[in-house]
């Protein structure tokens, strides 16, 4: 199993010495490697290749223990630093780095630590214990990933758009999708953990500029879905906000991104003229005849209902003008 971390969490090396007659762990040295090329494979496939990727230098060095003993020894009565404390690691890295051949890469365990590199780190470590007992060498392989995820958001149709003077304006209806595809950034992905979103009732302003938009803010929770997709559609019809973000696997997170756009669910109000010469035709009334030919629109012809018929005796020379209006 891949394993990731970001540049908070916190790493923490534990040392038991085992049964059956333990004389307590002394010490726990650590090395951190950033893995290159090939290597990089000890995290991609830690389970066949993590593999420490040092040599430990009380193997190496025939001497390394009665020196870094003497070194404890020296903080510890000459310098009154207390063991596993930072300054007393300082103390005994410093003769370990300078005195005892030790690779300045090994560092003494005095506490929980931070790895900043985004990389492929190989973790070296082991203990001793009082008695000068070394353990085999250690290793942890794991990835840092130090970038948030970025998501795009696509609207299917209905759409309409207009280039504006301070920005392109969007319409959509209440029936639009809208989908939301994060993607977590290399160079090591930790993969999106969830993908969120939320939408506020905005003033048209917001939807008529770029800028106002931006600056505009949101309120109430957000919504959220697991995973790197989400969809939705906006039914009130207004000026809405929508802002979005994802989260990856190791709590990066994405900036807020907005989108402004207008929801129309109102259909356009047809407005019709009829000109001169023109008279209203009344079938039955007003001396105007009943239709022979369209019998079906002698009741229709203005009865005030929802289903009335305008209804016009005109010339072949009547202008007759048709427009629409969007509502509001």
């Amino acid at each position: 199993t891949q394993e990731y971390i970001d540049t908070a969490t916190t790493i923490v090396l534990e040392a038991e010495d085992p049964e059956p007659h333990p004389s307590e762990v002394d010490k726990t040295w650590y090395f951190n490697d950033l893995a290159e090329g090939e290597e990089q494979l000890s995290c991609f496939k830690p389970v066949q290749f993590c593999h420490p990727s040092v040599e430990s230098p009380y193997e190496s060095n025939s001497e390394a223990a009665d020196c870094i003993n003497n070194a404890q020894a020296f903080c510890e009565e000459e310098e009154e630093l207390e063991p596993g404390t930072p300054e007393w690691a300082e103390c005994v890295e410093f003769f370990a780095h300078d005195t005892c051949d030790f690779d300045e890469g090994w560092h003494l365990y005095s506490g929980p630590f931070n790895k900043t590199e985004e990389s492929c780190h190989i973790l070296n470590f082991f203990s001793v214990d009082n008695l000068g007992n070394v353990e085999e060498m250690n290793a942890n392989c794991f990835f840092v990933d130090k970038q948030p995820p970025v998501t795009v958001k696509e609207i299917g149709e209905p759409l309409f758009t207009v280039e504006g003077e301070n920005g392109t304006i969007e319409w959509i209806s209440n029936e639009t999708p809208i989908w939301l595809n994060s993607e977590d950034q290399e160079p090591h992905p930790s993969g999106v953990y969830s993908t969120s979103w939320r939408i506020t009732l905005v003033n048209d302003e917001a939807c008529e500029s770029v800028e106002v938009c931006q600056e505009t803010s949101g309120s109430g929770e957000f919504s959220s879905e697991l995973g790197d997709e989400a969809h939705f559609e906006i039914q009130e019809e207004s000026c809405h906000l929508i802002e979005f973000f994802a989260v990856d696997n190791v709590n990066k997170t994405e900036n807020i991104k907005k989108n402004c756009l207008f929801v129309d669910t109102s259909a356009p109000l047809p407005n019709k003229t009829v000109g001169k010469p023109s008279d209203p035709w009344t079938p039955g009334e007003n001396e105007d005849p009943i239709s022979e030919f369209y019998p079906e629109a002698n009741e229709l012809c203005w009865n005030g209902q929802e289903n009335q018929l305008e209804c016009w005796e005109i010339t072949t020379m009547t202008p007759i003008t048709l427009d629409c209006e969007d509502q509001l």
